[in-house]
């Protein structure tokens, strides 16, 4: 098998399982502390962990390149606008996400999230952007996927009013990926 075929089978399991565990960390968090504070705390680690690994770019660049690189100003002005209106739906979502797991399950809250998959597309139409193929044929399995669930467990949509926070996550990771 070639290194790039690992990578690509590696990463996604990797990714996966640091996902799926977090959302029980996540959930026995909520008994100890509010979701502001969790979310804090975590975007703390992840601002130093980006700190740390900005800086060692660029020490890299400056060594490659011999120099740095010039940005112009509307490119920097709107990768500041991006940076935060993707910051503001995603701090939104990981509220959303926390609070709801204070009356949820793990399992149910990421569920409800990854319906972002359903959404991002839909969503996109809207904005006139082409999906392809494979796209909608994910939609179309995570629909039957979520029909499947349904059936299997009906109390999926007997939602009290804290759950309806984990549903809000599921789009407001899609705007996020939008």
């Amino acid at each position: 098998m070639k290194a790039n075929q690992i990578r690509q089978t590696v990463f996604p399991l990797l990714t996966a399982f640091i996902w799926g565990t977090s959302f029980v960390a996540q959930s026995v968090s909520t008994d100890h502390i509010g979701p502001f504070t969790f979310n804090a705390a975590r975007s703390i680690v992840a601002f130093l962990s980006l700190l740390a690994l900005t800086f060692l770019l660029r020490q890299i660049r400056q060594r490659d390149f011999q120099g740095a690189v010039e940005v112009p100003s509307a490119a920097r002005r709107e990768l500041l606008l991006g940076g935060i209106c993707c910051g503001a739906a995603l701090t939104m979502a990981s509220y959303f996400q926390q609070k709801g797991l204070e009356t949820t399950t793990a399992g149910k809250s990421g569920f409800i999230t990854a319906l972002y998959i359903v959404i991002v597309p839909i969503a996109g139409v809207f904005l006139k952007k082409k999906a392809p193929r494979t796209v909608w044929l994910s939609v179309v399995l995570s629909l039957v996927v979520l029909g499947l669930f349904v059936i299997c467990y009906n109390r999926i949509f007997a939602v009290t009013f804290d759950e309806n926070f984990a549903k809000a996550t599921g789009v407001n990771v899609g705007r996020y990926n939008i």
